[in-house]
């Protein structure tokens, strides 16, 4: 997983950034792990306490290119360049500790990391043209995830399973993903450390602490660590919030509510839930799984609070019906913001005292809490399935995840977020198990049958039946996974 203890975070953030050593990694020696456990541990924690890869000692590549392909949209103002090229230190610590990062990987293995971007759906069918020219011209592609699946299924992926050196049991890939994106038990798509953009897209809740204060709410905190954090919780501490500022006897954009957010809410609270639109058989196949009591009790629930239009606000439904509503959160009009770790930055600028929670469960009953990852804004690792040089491939990117788990990752979490976004300790907390509970869901990311966007704009379309809504489109998901399987299993 991504996430660091904050003491490990804190000496790592503090001395290994500040280090950039040139030598060869040493074969890795599986008692010298560097595992902390305690603050003494952490105290006496120098350089030698990294896990190392396990690679051959003394492999370099004659200043050959090692090339990345990135999709971006550049009207959404995504940045996706953070987190893989850096010219020069300027002082951003992203920015930073991808140059220490990348010029560490390129004086120790003599190579030149190239990065290119490129319009998501042009990406998408050159990556198809790509493989079949045989023209081998990345070695690593990040395709946008939503727009990219029928890449798995024509066999344009490589096994990452099969890369020579990558060992996906270490901590700098993540292994949730690891374990939810497999198929078949093949591996075409993974995150890891080398790129934080699957962070940014991970869930998350922001609540105002001057609301809570006012409205002598329960310590939210220790609501989340008790485990009391549910649906119907957060709902309670809403009750009193909203109100009708303005005196219209109308809820519009200039009053308060209980919560503000757009559709995602429904799909992040529904993963976030232990609900699933497609779960693995014992093959490691998808199959739906998204039609039974629970998971119909979970939608109806959800669809409950997005439909209370005194107590929630749906900017994106707020937009299309013309409504002005300004900045709710910050200008402390709303108790709670849906949010993903990516927008959390963006508070700073604000005045506002904010907190970050994890998405609620659905009850007591749900053994913890699951965040998820928005596959609209984010890309994974894949590799090309024509690509003739293997061996490259896995050694550079087992060398890069790992020093990007010492470097990079400390300086999104600890010093980016933590110290300039976050507000107090304990929401440093909260940020641990929001990013070591995360979950990938295969029927939400191949969009099998359609299902899971009619499932994200049922509010958006005053949508409201959701059991007739999934038998209306029962058989076409269960065709569109068929095929996606029957394709899978052709593939060499």
């Amino acid at each position: 997983m991504k996430s660091l203890s904050r003491i490990l975070v804190l000496i790592l953030a503090l001395g290994m950034l500040a280090s950039c050593s040139s030598s060869a990694p040493e074969q890795n020696d599986a008692a010298d792990t560097g595992t902390i456990t305690t603050a003494a541990d952490a105290a006496a924690a120098t350089e030698e306490t990294r896990i190392l890869p396990n690679l051959p000692v003394g492999v370099t590549f004659n200043g050959e290119d090692f090339r990345f392909l990135h999709w971006e949209v550049v009207a959404w103002g995504v940045n996706n360049s953070k987190d893989l090229v850096a010219e020069s230190e300027n002082g951003d610590l992203i920015n930073d500790a991808v140059y220490r990062r990348n010029t560490k990987i390129e004086d120790t293995y003599d190579v030149k990391l190239v990065v290119q971007y490129m319009g998501h759906d042009q990406l998408i069918a050159n990556y198809t043209k790509l493989v079949t020219s045989s023209d081998v011209a990345y070695e690593v592609i990040y395709p946008h995830i939503a727009t990219s699946g029928s890449l798995v299924s024509n066999g344009s992926y490589y096994d990452l399973t099969k890369l020579p050196h990558v060992d996906f049991t270490q901590p700098w890939w993540d292994q949730a993903s690891v374990e939810d994106l497999s198929i078949d038990n093949r591996l075409f798509f993974v995150a890891s450390d080398i790129n934080t953009m699957d962070d940014d897209a991970t869930a998350c809740m922001v609540f105002n602490k001057k609301l809570a204060d006012d409205y002598n709410l329960p310590d939210l905190y220790e609501l989340v660590k008790s485990e009391k954090w549910t649906f119907d919780a957060m709902l309670d501490t809403t009750k009193d919030v909203a109100g009708d500022l303005n005196g219209d006897s109308v809820m519009d954009g200039s009053d308060r509510y209980g919560i503000v957010s757009q559709m995602d809410f429904a799909q992040a609270f529904y993963l976030g839930a232990a609900s699933s639109f497609a779960e693995k058989d014992a093959d490691d196949l998808p199959y739906d799984s998204f039609f039974n009591e629970r998971n119909i009790a979970v939608c109806e629930k959800i669809l409950d609070i997005m439909y209370d239009r005194n107590n929630f606000l749906n900017t994106h439904v707020a937009n299309k019906n013309g409504m002005s509503f300004g900045n709710p959160f910050v200008e402390g009009r709303t108790l709670y913001n849906f949010s993903f770790l990516g927008g959390i930055n963006s508070l700073r600028q604000f005045e506002v005292d904010f907190g970050i929670l994890p998405v609620p469960k659905y009850d007591d009953a749900q053994e913890s809490y699951l965040s998820s990852i928005s596959s609209h804004n984010t890309a994974f690792i894949t590799v090309p399935v024509i690509h003739d040089n293997p061996e490259k491939v896995g050694y550079i990117l087992e060398a890069m995840a790992a020093e990007s788990k010492y470097t990079l990752i400390p300086a999104y979490y600890d010093l980016n977020l933590i110290s300039k976004g976050l507000r107090d300790e304990q929401s440093e907390e909260m940020l641990d198990i929001i990013v070591n509970q995360r979950v990938f869901d295969l029927g939400d990311i191949f969009g099998f049958g359609g299902f899971a966007e009619t499932w994200l704009y049922m509010t958006y379309y005053d949508q409201r039946d959701i059991a007739s809504l999934y038998e209306k489109n029962a058989k076409k998901i269960t065709k569109d996974i068929e095929k996606f399987v029957e394709k899978v299993l052709e593939l060499e």
